[in-house]
């Protein structure tokens, strides 16, 4: 918030306060929203260190998928992606899970049709797995974004799908990302419906 204040309305002095801060070897390691929004104001060697700085924690594993993607290293990409999916699978935010069990079960409850779909690039595995013993799971259908964008992502720029990379791994989209989103969407839903027509 003040970060992106201090941008708009220009203020160096903070500015530089700031990039002095998170250049410090004993100061808190940025999230990658952090670094995207200061980038423009370091210069390459800086720009370097801060982000070999945050790819160095291991919650990272998917920044460096990323990053090994826009090098168009794909065995390393795939092997950060995998190592990103076992600490997901391994550490789960439970209290996000519960919410949404409780709105899947309300969902479900209704007679409502639940579709699951995950963010681009990720597995859909450890959602499948946080709700697999529930009683509704077999009442879901669920959407994987995640081969559909590693092949546009082996052919196109991340940028050509993204306008940031607020998720680490991902972003929000551009118009071509959210086409392949929604041309993912409707394949299913008429799936769905030709299958609701069949049984009628």
């Amino acid at each position: 918030g003040l970060l992106i204040y201090f941008i708009k309305t220009k203020q160096t002095e903070k500015l530089e306060n700031i990039k002095y801060l998170l250049l410090k070897d004993n100061v808190f390691i940025p999230k990658i929203d952090i670094y995207n929004l200061i980038k423009p104001f370091l210069n390459s060697t800086e720009r370097k260190y801060l982000l070999n700085k945050i790819l160095s924690r291991k919650e990272n594993y998917h920044l460096l998928a990323i990053q090994y993607l826009k090098q168009k290293d794909f065995q390393k990409a795939k092997e950060y992606f995998d190592k990103a999916e076992q600490l997901r699978l391994q550490n789960p935010n439970l209290e996000t899970y519960d919410l949404y069990k409780l709105i899947i079960k309300k969902l479900t409850d209704n007679n409502i049709k639940v579709i699951c779909m995950q963010y681009p690039t990720r597995s859909i595995k450890p959602l499948q797995e946080q709700l697999k013993n529930e009683p509704y799971y077999n009442k879901i259908t669920f959407i994987s974004n995640e081969k559909i964008f590693k092949n546009a992502l082996m052919q196109q720029k991340y940028e050509d799908l993204f306008i940031d990379q607020y998720g680490g791994d991902f972003g929000h989209c551009t118009d071509l990302g959210n086409t392949l989103i929604a041309e993912n969407a409707v394949n299913t839903l008429e799936k769905i419906l030709n299958l609701t027509v069949k049984n009628n």
